[in-house]
């Protein structure tokens, strides 16, 4: 196993070698992964360490002409500019090495139509290992690879992004990102997590994600309109009409200006304008409030009536905000939800039948 692809002085680029097995001469032909494909070469020096010293110190290093597994060794040899570290590292016997390693690395590495987050790391081992620890927290992957960040994965999780902005990312573990790259993603608002720690990358980026969430979430607060059920307070009429302004208590939901209120035969009184609240405006009045509105159309003694109780109305646009902000809802609201739907589809259906 190639452990390190590393530049040595006055050798070029060197492969530090795990011999688990056999036996390796100066001369022999070999296969490894690379970026663009497996790479074949052939040993031109083999070092090895002397006694005691470090495998990565060259100054300490002996040329031999062959060596038995197991042992680690330094190996010199021509076009291994692009090696992977962490390939397997296979003599040339019968000819089906080569097919080997591409089996190997396209057992690992992952390429999908699915949508998901892009990951790049600088060794075959750390991209099997992180994919690994990505999946175990069900983060979804598009693409996972070897080799730096570049512009072409940007513009693949800028369009991921466009569809869902929490799998729009790319994690690069110990690898470097294309200067080019990261003005990109810096344009297209694309997030680049960045470490050499393996847990560092999924924990910064569940973070983000949640934080993310939060802002999406508040924003759709202020936005939405929610299901609510409210009853008219008896002896609570304020102003006949033009609007009708009448004493309610929120039985269910939650009550805000700008949402219509129906009957629960499905006949719409009118669109609530203000709500107020011992003399103060609000914009929101929640389960068991009792407060003061104000509903255009609505005229008391003919439309709308005391003790009588009204719903909201839901229209498509209501209901996708809702759903976009499910986890917000309490169950007693999407239980609300669903019999006022059933209100308004019973009504459509009378409707039609008239």
């Amino acid at each position: 196993t190639c452990i390190e692809v590393r530049e040595e002085k006055g050798m070029g680029t060197t492969l530090d070698v795990i011999l688990y097995d056999g036996v390796l001469r100066v001369g022999d032909s070999f296969v490894i992964a690379g970026k663009s494909g497996v790479i074949e070469s052939k040993v031109r020096a083999i070092l090895r360490p002397n006694t005691l010293t470090d495998i990565r110190v060259a100054e300490k290093f002996v040329n031999v002409k062959e060596v038995h597994a197991a042992a680690g060794i330094k190996i010199s040899a021509p076009n291994v500019d692009e090696a992977l570290a962490g390939s397997p590292f296979l003599v040339v016997k019968t000819g089906k090495e080569k097919e080997e390693i591409e089996k190997e690395v396209k057992r690992i590495k992952i390429e999908s139509d699915s949508m998901g987050i892009i990951l790049k790391t600088d060794t075959l081992g750390s991209l099997e290992a992180l994919i690994k620890l990505i999946q175990s927290h069900a983060i979804k992957l598009k693409r996972a690879d070897v080799g730096e960040v570049t512009r072409r994965d940007v513009l693949e999780a800028a369009a991921i992004r466009g569809k869902d902005p929490y799998l729009g990312a790319i994690f690069a573990f110990n690898t470097p990102i294309q200067e080019a790259a990261r003005k990109d993603a810096h344009l297209a608002h694309v997030p680049l997590f960045e470490s050499n720690i393996v847990y560092t990358l999924t924990e910064n980026y569940l973070e983000w994600k949640k934080e993310q969430e939060k802002e999406v979430n508040k924003r759709l607060t202020e936005q939405a309109l929610f299901p609510c059920k409210v009853q008219f307070l008896p002896g609570f009429s304020f102003r006949n009409s033009k609007p009708a302004v009448m004493g309610v208590r929120i039985l269910e939901g939650r009550l805000k200006t700008g949402i219509q209120l129906m009957k629960k035969n499905g006949e719409i009184i009118g669109r609530v304008q203000a709500i107020q609240s011992e003399s103060e405006s609000i914009a929101l009045a929640e389960k068991n409030m009792e407060v003061a509105v104000s509903v255009d159309d609505a005229v008391i003694g003919r439309s709308v009536f005391e003790n009588e109780i009204y719903y909201a109305v839901l229209t498509p646009g209501i209901l996708l905000t809702l759903s976009k902000m499910n986890t917000q809802l309490t169950d007693e609201e999407k239980e609300l939800m669903q019999e006022i739907q059933t209100i308004q589809s019973q009504s459509s259906n009378n409707t039609q039948e008239e």
